[in-house]
């Protein structure tokens, strides 16, 4: 992929902020609430619902994991047809401090809010546990959130490493989403899963919390 591709106008959602990217973090850094690897994770003032995920260090936009993941789920509506996916609102492309002053290097991501494993409770997780898998699987016998977890992310790799035979999850919509995740690896070979708790998060909702899947994939292609 092309930049000019990157930044053509078939991507409104995504904006190119000339300033380096050094400069543009400094407003919200009194707002980060997390960080991780690879991000940090900022609130925003008077909006509850969303939050800013920076990038940190460079990368190389078209061909960096997450970057790549996140606008094929915008570029093909997937989060409006699909609850597993995360709906992402605005990508803010940043300029590095290098020999290449209008080229980007760097990204903000503006999406909704989700909460992690640890905020999800016990209850609403073994709910979901009997939402979604298979009966032939056994929720292990523990109180403790991220045990009853690690069957679900345990599942959700055999079906992406394509094991054979398989248990169907019960939500349909579960198993559509991780063809399309797996499409998308095949159309990636460089890109290799990265399926640690982290890279999964939660959706609080009227029927119970819902499992989206955030970044399930790293690496840049050469």
């Amino acid at each position: 992929m092309k930049l000019n591709e990157i930044f053509g106008s078939e991507t409104p959602y995504i904006t190119h902020n000339k300033k380096t990217w050094g400069s543009t973090r400094k407003g919200y850094q009194k707002n980060v609430v997390g960080r991780g690897v690879f991000s940090k994770v900022a609130e925003i003032p008077d909006n509850p619902h969303e939050i800013r995920k920076l990038n940190q260090g460079k990368v190389r936009l078209e061909s960096d994991a997450y970057y790549q993941y996140i606008k094929y789920i915008v570029d093909n509506n997937l989060a409006e047809e699909n609850t597993y996916f995360p709906r992402i609102y605005s990508i803010e492309l940043r300029n590095g401090p290098d020999l290449f002053p209008n080229t980007p290097d760097n990204f903000n991501v503006q999406m909704e809010r989700l909460i992690p494993y640890l905020e999800v409770t016990t209850e609403e997780m073994k709910a979901l546990f009997h939402r979604i898998m298979p009966d032939s699987v056994a929720m292990w016998p523990c109180e403790n959130t991220a045990d009853i977890f690690q069957p679900i992310k345990h599942q959700i790799a055999l079906h992406l490493l394509e094991y054979s035979p398989l248990a169907e999850f019960k939500d349909p919509q579960l198993t559509a989403a991780l063809n399309i995740i797996l499409a998308f690896k095949k159309e990636n070979p460089y890109f290799n899963y990265d399926l640690h708790t982290g890279n999964f998060m939660f959706r609080r909702t009227s029927v119970g919390v819902q499992l989206v899947i955030t970044d399930p994939l790293v690496g840049q292609m050469p």
